[in-house]
Protein backbone atom coordinates (compact mmCIF):
# COMPACT_ATOMS: atom_id res chain seq x y z
CA UNK A 1 0.00 0.00 0.00
CA UNK A 2 1.28 3.51 -1.08
CA UNK A 3 1.11 6.65 0.79
CA UNK A 4 -1.66 8.15 -1.65
CA UNK A 5 -3.58 5.19 -1.52
CA UNK A 6 -3.53 5.66 2.88
CA UNK A 7 -5.30 9.13 2.04
CA UNK A 8 -8.09 6.98 0.22
CA UNK A 9 -9.26 5.14 3.38
CA UNK A 10 -12.68 5.79 4.72
CA UNK A 11 -12.93 4.73 8.54
CA UNK A 12 -16.43 3.77 10.03
CA UNK A 13 -16.51 6.88 11.64
CA UNK A 14 -16.03 8.61 8.56
CA UNK A 15 -19.10 6.43 7.54
CA UNK A 16 -21.39 7.06 10.44
CA UNK A 17 -20.57 10.65 10.33
CA UNK A 18 -21.84 10.95 6.88
CA UNK A 19 -24.90 8.34 7.54
CA UNK A 20 -25.92 11.17 9.91
CA UNK A 21 -25.13 14.00 8.18
CA UNK A 22 -28.17 12.10 5.50
CA UNK A 23 -30.13 11.22 7.56
CA UNK A 24 -30.34 15.07 9.44
CA UNK A 25 -30.80 16.41 6.08
CA UNK A 26 -33.60 13.60 4.72
CA UNK A 27 -35.70 14.55 8.33
CA UNK A 28 -35.23 18.48 7.58
CA UNK A 29 -36.72 17.80 4.32
CA UNK A 30 -39.15 15.85 4.66
CA UNK A 31 -40.29 18.72 7.82
CA UNK A 32 -40.45 21.65 5.76
CA UNK A 33 -42.67 20.34 3.40
CA UNK A 34 -45.26 19.45 6.02
CA UNK A 35 -47.98 22.12 6.92
CA UNK A 36 -48.15 24.24 9.46
CA UNK A 37 -52.14 23.86 9.88
CA UNK A 38 -55.12 21.44 8.22
CA UNK A 39 -58.59 22.60 7.01
CA UNK A 40 -61.07 20.59 9.42
CA UNK A 41 -61.75 18.26 6.05
CA UNK A 42 -57.84 17.64 5.75
CA UNK A 43 -57.29 16.69 9.70
CA UNK A 44 -60.75 14.69 9.43
CA UNK A 45 -59.05 12.49 6.36
CA UNK A 46 -55.54 12.39 8.08
CA UNK A 47 -57.35 11.11 11.69
CA UNK A 48 -59.83 8.96 10.42
CA UNK A 49 -62.13 11.58 13.06
CA UNK A 50 -65.79 12.37 11.64
CA UNK A 51 -65.95 15.93 10.22
CA UNK A 52 -68.18 17.18 12.22
CA UNK A 53 -66.47 16.31 15.25
CA UNK A 54 -63.05 17.72 14.54
CA UNK A 55 -65.29 21.05 13.82
CA UNK A 56 -66.78 20.06 17.93
CA UNK A 57 -63.37 20.24 19.08
CA UNK A 58 -62.27 23.25 17.15
CA UNK A 59 -65.42 25.08 18.60
CA UNK A 60 -64.82 24.07 21.90
CA UNK A 61 -61.20 23.98 22.32
CA UNK A 62 -60.17 20.54 22.16
CA UNK A 63 -58.25 20.88 19.39
CA UNK A 64 -55.05 23.53 19.19
CA UNK A 65 -57.13 25.58 16.25
CA UNK A 66 -58.13 29.57 14.96
CA UNK A 67 -60.14 31.31 13.34
CA UNK A 68 -58.79 34.12 11.24
CA UNK A 69 -62.48 36.05 12.03
CA UNK A 70 -65.33 34.88 13.80
CA UNK A 71 -67.52 32.67 11.55
CA UNK A 72 -64.28 31.71 9.35
CA UNK A 73 -63.11 28.97 8.52
CA UNK A 74 -60.99 26.78 10.91
CA UNK A 75 -57.35 26.35 10.78
CA UNK A 76 -55.99 23.30 12.95
CA UNK A 77 -52.41 23.70 14.06
CA UNK A 78 -50.18 20.35 12.42
CA UNK A 79 -49.05 19.36 15.94
CA UNK A 80 -52.29 18.08 16.90
CA UNK A 81 -51.75 15.05 14.70
CA UNK A 82 -48.74 14.35 16.85
CA UNK A 83 -50.63 14.93 20.27
CA UNK A 84 -53.59 12.70 19.74
CA UNK A 85 -51.55 9.98 18.31
CA UNK A 86 -49.27 10.46 21.89
CA UNK A 87 -52.65 10.38 23.53
CA UNK A 88 -53.97 7.03 21.77
CA UNK A 89 -50.76 5.61 22.99
CA UNK A 90 -50.99 6.50 26.21
CA UNK A 91 -54.57 5.62 26.53
CA UNK A 92 -53.86 2.53 24.82
CA UNK A 93 -50.87 1.13 27.00
CA UNK A 94 -53.22 1.66 29.99
CA UNK A 95 -55.09 -1.36 28.95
Amino acid sequence: MQKEDLNNLVTIADLNSFSQKIINEIHRLSEKDKPEFYTPNQFSKKTGMPYTTVIHYCKNRMLKARQEFKGGSWQIYASEINRLKEEANINYSAY
